[in-house]
């Protein structure tokens, strides 16, 4: 039987001869059918045939929404530099602290077993921020003062000052600070700055025990600030030999966000914004401090200071530096109450704040620290104190 192109019927399907269009490869609309993966775009979890009109609004879209960013990115340039330089010029405290490092940050301080951290003997640097330059020197007993041998000269007089950075000296130079202000007005009696910033009575009580009795101290004037309670169970880690909170990141993460915390205010700013944010969010409104069980550690604490004093025969008093916090107004009253409950003698410094403040500033702007008119006042106010009692 002949098999020629003429005798083949109907239905038969031949292959095309190279070269020649493949009918079944086109659809309705004469547009080629997909030959491969490539050929398909996906939308909304349905496949979309390249060059199709719905494949072709899909990527005009996406052009648009480009653009678009890259447009707002643009505008926002600008914007975030007159923020900053806004944020610069109006300086807010909790940038200000984020963007200026420290002598914490420095490396002022080194870790300790009992205390977490003590002041790093030796250390000398300098503190600069944009309402202060200070010079910052330890002595080899790791004191802001110069050096006291242990045993007390014949016929002197000490004073162990036990706080935190107001004792320290925060903001001022050495000789401005109120213990050297009082030592020098003071005759015969030598008085010695064992002030330690972020340090609670905790930490004063330890330091007493275990350092602060070796100077044989007459009289010892523990003040209490109002973060005193909270420092008391403050946790630190240290990152790259720099105090940090338990939270911050380490490694070069942590290394590149203090570096962008410290030369860009609005990082810090939009920083805030979201922990806010999340905090309405996630809670609604901030904890609130358990001031009750704040209160019971650090009245025990405060106790304790009382009682080694005293079994020593060391005259003891106790400093209140108060504030313009809520703090201030939950712990005044308890102070005020322990000291006459327990017969500790108190020096409230309100009335010499207020006294002073008609002349000059007590506190620096943004840093909440005496300035060296408010240690000049602090001073004063200890030195009546101490003539009033015939103390040392």
């Amino acid at each position: 039987m002949s098999t020629s192109g003429s005798d083949a019927g109907a239905g038969d399907h031949l292959p095309p001869e190279p070269g020649s269009p493949n009918p079944e490869a086109f659809r309705e609309g004469g547009r080629p059918a997909p030959t491969g993966v490539g050929d398909f775009e996906r939308q909304g979890g349905q496949v979309l045939q390249s060059g199709s009109p719905d494949a072709e609004r899909t990527a005009g879209k996406r052009r648009s929404l480009s653009v678009r960013l890259a447009a707002l990115a643009l505008a926002l340039v600008p914007a975030l530099l007159v923020l900053e330089i806004g944020l610069r010029v109006f300086r807010v405290p909790f940038i200000y602290f984020a963007m200026y490092e420290t002598p914490l940050q420095r490396g002022a301080v080194e870790p300790h077993p009992d205390l977490q951290y003590v002041n790093r003997p030796g250390y000398a640097g300098t503190f600069k921020t944009g309402e202060f330059r200070t010079g910052i020197r330890i002595n080899s007993k790791g004191l802001r003062d110069r050096e006291y041998p242990y045993e007390k000269p014949a016929g002197t007089k000490r004073l162990l000052a036990l706080g935190d950075s107001m004792v320290y000296g925060w903001g001022v130079e050495a000789e401005q600070a109120a213990t050297e202000v009082l030592e020098r007005r003071l005759s015969g009696v030598e008085v010695i700055n064992a002030g330690c910033p972020g340090w609670g009575t905790r930490h004063h009580l330890r330091f007493l025990q275990d350092e602060g009795i070796r100077y044989q101290p007459d009289v010892v004037l523990l003040f209490f600030c109002t973060n005193d309670p909270e420092d008391n169970g403050r946790q630190i880690k240290f990152v790259d030999g720099q105090v940090a909170a338990p939270e911050a990141p380490e490694g070069t993460a942590g290394r590149v966000k203090r570096w962008v915390t410290r030369h860009f205010a609005t990082y810090t700013l939009l920083a805030r914004g979201k922990a806010e944010l999340g905090r309405i969010i996630g809670r609604g409104q901030a904890p609130e401090l358990d001031t009750d069980a704040l209160w019971g550690a650090e009245a025990a604490y405060l106790e304790g200071v009382q009682a080694f004093c005293r079994k020593r025969g060391v005259r003891l008093a106790l400093v209140y530096i108060p504030d313009e916090t809520a703090e201030h107004l939950a712990w005044a009253p308890r102070v005020r109450a322990f000291c006459q409950e327990n017969g500790l003698a108190l020096l409230d410094l309100s009335g010499a704040h207020e006294e002073a403040a008609r002349t000059g500033p007590v506190m620096f702007r943004l840093d909440p620290h005496w300035t060296p008119h408010g240690h000049e006042a602090v001073a004063s106010a200890i030195q009546d104190f101490l003539k009033e009692r015939n103390w040392p």
